[in-house]
């Protein structure tokens, strides 16, 4: 897959822009370790894109605070590891949002 500065923006993605294999995958989202949430209220930058292979403690994106925009970002990293299934695309956040969920292949 291409690095994400080289992919076209996520609202502009379709199916041909993602990776396909001839081979179906069996998935599980196994629970918490697979969710992440937005710490706090700002802006969601992510790191990530649908079909990316995340790793625990990777890097998932960084909440900007509209307010204080001279503030350091908050850092949000992944729980848990796994295929990118749902990513939350550059938004306006609250605490608790779901910014993304991961799942692993049963087995």
């Amino acid at each position: 897959m291409a690095p994400p500065e080289a992919r076209p923006p996520f609202h502009q993605q379709t199916v041909a822009d993602q990776k396909t294999s001839a081979a179906a995958r069996r998935l599980i989202v196994k629970g918490a370790e697979h969710y992440v949430f937005a710490p706090c209220n700002g802006i969601f930058e992510p790191k990530f894109a649908l079909g990316d292979e995340v790793k625990t403690g990777q890097i998932a994106g960084h909440v900007h605070d509209p307010i204080m925009p001279w503030k350091e970002p908050t850092e949000v990293r992944f729980n848990g590891s796994g295929l990118a299934l749902c990513v939350r695309t550059f938004a306006l956040v609250e605490a608790g949002d779901c910014l993304g969920h991961l799942a692993s292949d049963v087995g």
